[in-house]
């Protein structure tokens, strides 16, 4: 599939324009940018004040995601149970186990496989977490296109489209949707797990399920393979850094406080979910100013993660970072999975993929890369773009 630069051009640009602002420190307009702690934290504390609004990315159907109220609320219940289980014993040895599979099948080492292999680990941690133990590799090659045509309908919610351009996005909406059902009905697991999702949700309509699984699986790994991603390019342009987790690994202890501190930084530096939009469900008064009803406004977590009134040096990426490594860093600034009600429902199962794929990648490969410049490539989630200095070899 041919892809249009454009969309993906302005979107990158709009994650470079936050971390413009953000390194500035410029007086943003408040009517649309919110990056302050004060607001944020009131901002995403009342979903039910300032809802979700996803526009156009509705077209692939409703989900936990891109609802609100008790819509939103059955929704999550349909697989916030697996989540929360998925990180008890025997479940999280699992975890680990799937990422040393995976990375010991790589023939050979680059970004693009070591990216591949996180998307695939990614995967089948997701379906593990459901109770599906099916082929992940068809539904990782499902997502990439669905990760384009993401990027078309976050860059048309944002601008102006014609109504011809709408309809056309409707329709590759529902050949995806109608696609990603018959994934789901050509596995046995992933069969009887659509029809589970239908029966809760009690309408009797497939695709809805459909749907909210589709956009569950979308959301988690889309976002931990963005955070893995970050993971390898900041080993690669931090060799000392690599070395001493590199040993910190090998070690005995337990307490792995580096490592911690490397993935906080790399989580506060490069978050996930840079932005989220929220739509005003009634006049209001934020910390006094007065916001209209159906204004949307955009919440910039790069913002509120580079703020100097909190981060020392926010605009620096310090592996040994002291709020982290002392722990006194304020929990309010630092929401790399959100906050509120609507945080993200598999925040722990992500903190245990990112862990066991750290601990793999320093057991087998040295990444190096003499370029530390940053490109981003953003689809809902921030990737980095491939680096082409970027080398990789096995320990």
């Amino acid at each position: 599939m041919s892809v249009d630069p454009k969309p993906q051009a302005f979107l990158n640009h709009l994650i470079e324009t936050l971390y413009e602002r953000a390194f500035a420190n410029n007086a943003i307009d408040r009517s649309t940018i919110f990056d302050r702690k004060e607001d944020v934290s009131v901002i995403l504390g009342a979903p039910e004040v300032y809802t979700k609004d996803f526009a156009l990315i509705g077209l692939l159907g409703s989900s936990r995601f891109n609802t609100n109220g008790e819509t939103w609320r059955k929704r999550r219940d349909l697989s916030q149970p697996a989540y929360v289980a998925s990180v008890r014993e025997p479940l999280t040895g699992r975890v680990i186990e799937i990422f040393d599979e995976v990375f010991d099948a790589i023939d050979e080492p680059t970004a693009t496989s070591i990216n591949a292999a996180c998307a695939l680990a990614s995967m089948r941690v997701f379906l593990n977490a459901l109770g599906c133990q099916g082929d992940a590799t068809r539904f990782v090659a499902f997502l990439e296109p669905l990760r384009l045509l993401l990027i078309d309908l976050q860059y048309a919610s944002l601008r102006s489209v014609s109504m011809s351009e709408r309809d056309v996005l409707a329709e590759r909406s529902r050949d995806a949707g109608a696609q990603f059902a018959r994934l789901l009905r050509d596995g046995e697991d992933t069969h009887a797990l659509l029809e589970r999702f239908t029966a809760l949700l009690g309408d009797g309509n497939e695709s809805d399920a459909a749907e909210e699984i589709l956009m569950n699986m979308f959301a988690g790994v889309e976002t931990t393979t963005a955070v893995l991603g970050w993971i390898v390019d900041r080993l690669g342009v931090n060799p000392r850094v690599q070395d001493r987790l590199y040993l910190e690994m090998r070690d005995t202890d337990d307490v792995k406080t580096y490592r911690q501190c490397f993935i906080h930084e790399t989580l506060r530096y490069f978050p996930p979910i840079p932005f989220v939009i929220r739509s005003v469900a009634d006049q209001t008064d934020l910390n006094g100013e007065i916001l209209d009803r159906g204004k949307q406004i955009l919440v910039s977590i790069v913002g509120l993660h580079h703020d100097p009134r909190v981060w020392s040096s926010p605009q620096t990426f310090d592996a040994a970072r002291p709020e982290f490594l002392e722990d006194s860093f304020e929990r309010s600034s630092f929401i790399p999975f959100l906050q509120g009600p609507r945080t993200c429902g598999g925040i722990r199962l992500a903190g245990l993929e990112i862990a066991a794929s750290l601990d793999q990648l320093l057991k087998r490969f040295i990444i190096t890369n003499p370029d530390a410049a940053i490109a981003f490539d953003y689809a809902l989630a921030m990737r980095p773009q491939p680096s082409p200095t970027m080398t990789i070899e096995r320990r």
